[in-house]
């Protein structure tokens, strides 16, 4: 029906209007007064207007426009194997399954399937089941969205989270958790750029984990052994020796203990830590340990410090003059001190 502007019945004729000229129905062919004589409802008109057709309206607004009617829409139907050949968009109703179906991504999808159980593909949830006031809800097999209460849970009341509890206590509950907590990693210049107080890392760096923390904000490790010295069977001074050279900026506490091996020995001898502090002034820490031994003989110590990245920290005994055969442990730990 080419080079038609307007097709029209209305009542008991039809008229076709191209460009200005209204013509009646008589003009048209025997095959297309046969075709038009089809849309002939009693009840209300059809109309063909420029590539739109209407059915109850003689204004369409849309390609296939059914206007006021109130009745259905009779879709075609058929079984699987009379699917036609498909492109995107095409619907029908498929008599073997008893629903409708519509034709996307190269496949025919159930659109509305039995048991309010919508496609994930169509939008849905993939199942009827109804979740629960909490649920953190995630992709399950096949995409079917899922829930596990009893593992993960979300306390919108209090704003907590559980992992492994459905009765969360604090604002991350894995109270119920018996493997490990897995930090963020990183070397000492891929800390953050703007640390907040409380953040908490693993530093490659130094082998240890960090808190962002104190009166003065910086990065420092939550008193955790970093070296150990376990020196025995010594008679005499120990030269400078360096434990370790520290990468940060960082506070430290030495604790030990020096334990005289032998009876009978009177003297005196010192211990001192050496380290550089971050105004670049080396610093020593001497430790007068006097030695009046009557049998065996143990002397406790602790020494805090603030030591600078790049520069040793060395320990080292002098001044050792005693009457009698000495003999002496060491033992000492260096910590970081938050």
């Amino acid at each position: 029906m080419a080079n038609l502007d307007r097709v029209e019945f209305s009542g008991a004729s039809w008229r076709v209007t191209i460009g200005i000229l209204i013509f009646p129905v008589i003009t048209l062919l025997v095959g297309e007064r046969a075709a038009w004589a089809q849309l002939k409802d009693a009840s209300a008109s059809a109309s063909y207007v420029t590539g739109t057709v209407g059915i109850g309206t003689t204004s369409p607004a849309v390609s296939l426009d059914l206007g006021a009617n109130t009745d259905a829409l009779a879709l075609p139907r058929g079984t699987s194997a009379q699917r036609p050949s498909a492109s995107n968009g095409m619907i029908r109703f498929n008599s073997d399954l008893g629903m409708l179906e519509i034709y996307f991504n190269s496949t025919w999808n159930i659109l509305f399937p039995t048991g309010g159980a919508v496609a994930v593909t169509l939008g849905g949830t993939g199942t009827s089941s109804t979740f629960t006031q909490g649920s953190v809800v995630f992709a399950g097999a096949s995409g079917v969205y899922s829930q596990d209460n009893a593992n993960f849970l979300w306390d919108d009341s209090n704003h907590r989270l559980g992992i492994g509890t459905a009765s969360p206590a604090v604002t991350l509950d894995l109270s119920t958790k018996t493997d490990a907590l897995a930090l963020p990693s990183g070397t000492t210049a891929q800390r953050p750029a703007s640390p907040a107080l409380g953040m908490t890392r693993y530093n490659s760096t130094i082998g240890g984990t960090e808190i962002y923390q104190g009166n003065n904000a910086m990065w420092a490790a939550p008193m955790s052994t970093s070296y150990k010295i376990d020196l025995t069977g010594q008679t005499g001074n120990i030269a400078a020796t360096t434990l370790f050279t520290p990468t940060v900026n960082e506070f430290y506490t030495l604790c030990g203990a020096l334990v005289v091996t032998t009876t009978g020995t009177t003297g005196s001898m010192q211990f001192a830590v050496k380290f550089t502090e971050t105004n670049g002034i080396a610093m020593t820490f001497s430790l007068g340990l006097a030695v009046n031994i009557n049998g065996l003989n143990v002397t406790n110590f602790c020494v805090p410090f603030f030591a600078s990245a790049g520069n040793a920290v060395q320990y080292q005994v002098t001044g050792v003059t005693v009457a009698g055969s000495l003999q002496y442990s060491l033992h000492v730990r260096f910590m970081n001190m938050p």
